[in-house]
């Protein structure tokens, strides 16, 4: 079963690898039109989007430009060149700087215009105006001669550059993983007392819960309150364990009075047990840097599955009753079956591979301890999940 498991989570990953390129090239976003118009003293250049993108604004020098950049925007319907001569802008040109990142450039003259860059359905809204030290300049901006649209060149790219902050990541992602579980209290004792030739016999059950497989899916949205960058949703996971029981018996003497022998044996074959987890979480960002970027909040929902339990066994022994001519035989197992609720905490860490892909590091640290009619007490099955994943926005 866990070979299958395995198989069966590798190729989900590799699924996501392979689908991805073909899904990113199906959602990239077309920049379908740039116009202009004028709004009291201000210009007013609208930039429509068809699809889901990222914006780097850069103000560059020599000669003095205003450089968009819209990642995630791989075909230009829009002109390639568009005369302005207002507001200090000559003119705006297009062009695809990298296959996935279409380039405006707004080209000025000698006074430079103050601007604001706005974020509006299907697009940004940028506002060119002068302040009024620049007023006896727009006549000679003006009648600067209108160049003809030259390509950006890399160079020009990697000047020195005033760049607005990050805007942050938004829409909805998938996610898959992989990784283990951890009990971070991997012992549970059970001890039980039972009549025995007229004597009271003790058991000592020592069960370990051994760490396991787990994978991960989730699925969920960005977004903000106020300036806080949050994420949502929910998430599946599922996990193999194998429980170890370690019993101690003392057996009373059949025909000596306060003779109790002792006698060992363990079990772990018939006990692989399995948890399904359904989660809702809430998280927020404390650190984005565009590439990388650190998420925690609280995870709760519920688990289900079984947990595998000693149940019975018999006790045979022979003349002459020593420790060594006892025999623990038909050995059967408990399940039990679980439906409770869980709480904990999960950090997370993003690696942004680029606008659609980015890598993933989760750490999950739960608090669960299901309770069984088989046993007076809970198990406390507290737990640290490591995964890694892989994720696709859209």
């Amino acid at each position: 079963m866990k070979k299958s498991f395995i198989t069966a989570a590798a190729l989900a990953l590799a699924a996501l690898i392979v689908l991805c390129p073909a899904l990113q090239a199906q959602t990239a976003g077309t920049l379908k039109s740039i116009s202009t118009q004028k709004e009291g003293n201000q210009l007013q250049v609208l930039v429509m989007v068809d699809g889901a993108f990222t914006r780097e604004v850069s103000f560059l020098t020599s000669p003095k430009r205003l450089v968009v950049d819209l990642t995630g925007v791989a075909t230009i319907a829009a002109a390639p060149y568009m005369q302005v001569g207002d507001a200090g802008i000559l003119d705006i040109r297009t062009g695809q700087f990298k296959p996935d990142t279409a380039r405006l450039v707004f080209d000025m003259g000698q006074a430079t215009p103050a601007y604001t860059v706005t974020e509006i359905p299907g697009g940004l809204k940028l506002s060119f105006w002068l302040e009024a030290a620049d007023q006896a300049q727009v006549q000679e901006t003006v009648k600067e001669p209108v160049r003809e649209p030259v390509r950006e060149t890399v160079r020009q790219a990697e000047e020195q550059t005033s760049t607005e902050p990050y805007a942050g990541r938004n829409g909805f992602f998938i996610r898959v993983g992989a990784g283990m579980a951890f009990f971070l209290n991997p012992t549970h004792i059970v001890e039980t007392d039972f009549p025995l030739y007229g004597e009271t016999a003790s058991s000592i059950e020592t069960y370990t819960w051994k760490s396991g497989i787990a994978a991960d899916f989730s699925i969920g949205k960005y977004f903000h309150i106020g300036s806080l960058p949050i994420k949502a949703g929910l998430a599946f996971s599922y996990w193999q364990f194998l429980p170890e029981v370690n019993v101690a018996l003392s057996l009373p003497h059949p025909f000596l009075t306060g003779s109790n022998r002792s006698v060992t044996f363990s079990e772990s074959t018939a006990m692989a047990s399995a948890f399904m987890r359904y989660s809702a979480y809430f998280m927020f960002s404390f650190l984005d840097t565009g590439k990388i970027s650190v998420w925690f909040g609280p995870i709760a929902g519920v688990t289900k599955g079984k947990l595998i339990t000693l149940d019975d066994y018999t006790i045979e022994e022979n003349a002459p009753y020593a420790s060594a001519d006892i025999r623990i035989s038909d050995k059967t197992v408990y399940e039990h079956v679980i439906s409770q609720f869980h709480a904990g905490a999960w950090l997370g860490i993003e690696y942004r591979l680029d606008t659609k892909l980015s890598l993933g590091f989760d750490a999950k640290f739960l608090i669960f301890s299901p309770k069984s009619i088989r046993f007076a007490d809970s198990f406390n099955l507290m737990s640290l999940q490591p995964t890694l994943s892989l994720q696709y926005s859209f």
